[in-house]
């Protein structure tokens, strides 16, 4: 007989990670647990200048359990985006969905200044 794992999703609404301002070096975002989700769904809306947005993932724990906040060392780059300039009456966007296994996901916003907006969704 074949052994059936359930998870639940983390919820029907997504995830508002990011809503606000950026400057033009790094801004990343939270660090999520997502080691039981392997489908990932990621919505950026711009309506600042042009940007990059990197999602990036690990598979790194601290000693005491807690994810490695050293993003330069421990973290690796799924999937880079470039988002042109947008407006708050015409904001520029993306949406990413894809499946990995990582235990930890962020991302990092760069070359940017004005409003970003980033709504992710993390489901079995």
């Amino acid at each position: 007989m074949a052994r059936v794992e359930i998870t639940k999703s983390r919820g029907p609404e997504a995830i508002e990670s990011w809503n606000g301002s950026t400057v033009s070096t790094g801004n990343y975002g939270p660090i999520v647990n997502v080691g039981n989700y392997t489908l990932h769904s990621y919505q950026v809306i711009n309506t600042g200048s042009n940007i990059v947005f990197n999602i990036i993932g690990s598979n790194v724990t601290n000693s005491d359990g807690t994810p490695s906040t050293d993003f330069q060392k421990d973290w690796t780059i799924i999937s880079t985006h470039s988002i042109s300039t947008g407006s708050t009456s015409n904001p520029s966007s993306i949406a990413y969905s894809d499946s990995w296994n990582f235990k930890f996901s962020s991302f990092l916003i760069t070359n940017a200044s004005g409003g970003v907006r980033v709504l992710e969704k993390h489901n079995p």
